[in-house]
């Protein structure tokens, strides 16, 4: 190597290790300081994004947790006041028995419904209730929608995603079509007219949708290519597609064929129901099969004992035992929610840790090699610095 004054390479390029070191122990630094993996964009732009992602994920999973326990609550209040509609019905029942007894004279009898015309009141004070301003029951005339909870994250982005069936007819040209080959299509056991095939295959297509659409309920045929795809008008609603094809010279049979394609699709939500034991029609009493309804006092034009019977009671009494055995469903539906709801959420803020969380006893390792490395970097320095001073020597 040559001994020059105005270029000092050496020096160059262990400036250059110090500038690279020095870069290290700051990142080493930042990520130390602030406990984040990543300090600035540049650092792991993709982990970034995905980072972010997982972090709005995780707000919304708290959120839904959230939702899912108030709504929770709102089933536990509801199935209180239905709770203390079991009782109060129990007890009319017994006052209805009790009112039948021929040894009870008139005034035990007008006893026992000053009794049932309380019991009344208090039934119609339950119907009022509410959970933070909503009716726990329907208490009007319009029939109110049910209170729709998210039991996912991801919101109302998938609910009721429900798909259509979709087959496809496919093998309409065959081998050796004729004019005289016909198709019979059979949806939900009900054959169609036999379609004849009609100068080529995407003609015929065409002839069995048209036939299809003219006759068939619940489903709607389209023309794909020299296929015929049969979808379900409803979502969610599966229909049976068949077809048989048959050589009009009394022939092999035409090959022909119907492919099906059903998506299955989850639900994540849970509708709260109010319909529960009050009418829905005049929201003054409870319902029943038979029409009749228990009324409270300011309501009812009659409204003692006499007015019903033991029948009466004993369908309050099962509508409300179904009223409670359907809010325990929502319960115990809602109660598996949160469950997963929280274990996703910690295995979410794992999945995020790993991504966006600094290692501490890694870094820690990873600061004192910097830290090193840059003191030894600035020591060399100083020494490569240095080496040009031989030249003086030989200049004497």
């Amino acid at each position: 190597m040559s001994l020059v004054i105005n270029t000092n390479s050496v020096a160059t390029t262990t400036r250059n290790y110090l500038n690279t070191n020095q870069s290290n122990l700051q990142r080493s630094l930042g990520r130390l300081a602030s406990g984040s993996r990543i300090v600035k964009p540049s650092d792991d732009a993709g982990g970034l994004a995905v980072g972010s992602k997982l972090t709005a994920s995780l707000n919304r999973n708290t959120r839904a947790q959230q939702n899912v326990q108030n709504s929770i609550s709102f089933l536990q209040v509801q199935d209180g006041a239905l709770a203390s509609v079991g009782k109060i019905l129990d007890r009319m029942s017994e006052l209805k028995t009790m009112s039948l007894d021929v040894t009870k004279n008139s005034s035990d009898i007008a006893n026992y419904d000053a009794e049932f015309n309380q019991l009344q009141d208090q039934l119609a004070n339950i119907r009022d209730e509410k959970f933070n301003g909503i009716n726990l029951f329907t208490t009007d005339s319009s029939t109110p929608g049910a209170l729709t909870v998210y039991t996912t994250e991801v919101g109302d982005g998938v609910t009721k995603a429900t798909a259509q069936q979709v087959d496809t007819i496919t093998g309409i040209a065959g081998d050796g079509v004729t004019d005289t080959d016909t198709f019979t299509v059979t949806i939900n056991g009900t054959a169609l007219g036999a379609v004849t095939f009609n100068t080529d295959a995407a003609t015929t297509a065409g002839d069995l949708v048209t036939a299809i659409n003219g006759a068939a309920a619940g489903v709607t045929a389209a023309v794909s290519g020299n296929d015929v795809t049969v979808t379900a008008d409803t979502a969610g609603t599966a229909f049976t597609l068949s077809i048989a094809a048959t050589d009009g010279a009394g022939g092999s049979t035409v090959s022909a064929a119907a492919s099906s394609s059903t998506t299955t699709s989850i639900s994540t939500t849970v509708d709260l129901s109010r319909l529960n034991v009050y009418e829905a029609t005049n929201g003054t009493g409870l319902r029943t099969s038979a029409g009749v309804d228990v009324t409270d006092s300011a309501t009812a034009t009659s409204n003692n004992l006499a007015d019903y019977s033991v029948d009466d009671f004993v369908s309050f009494i099962q509508n409300t035992a179904t009223a409670r055995a359907t809010n325990g469903a929502q319960m115990s539906r809602l109660e598996q929610s949160s469950a997963l709801l929280t274990t996703n959420n910690a295995n979410i803020e794992s999945a995020r840790s790993r991504l966006m969380d600094v290692d501490i006893a890694t870094e820690s390792t990873q600061f004192a090699k910097h830290n090193i490395l840059v003191q030894s970097s600035a020591a060399m320095l100083a020494q490569a610095n240095s080496v040009s001073n031989v030249a003086l020597q030989l200049l004497g």
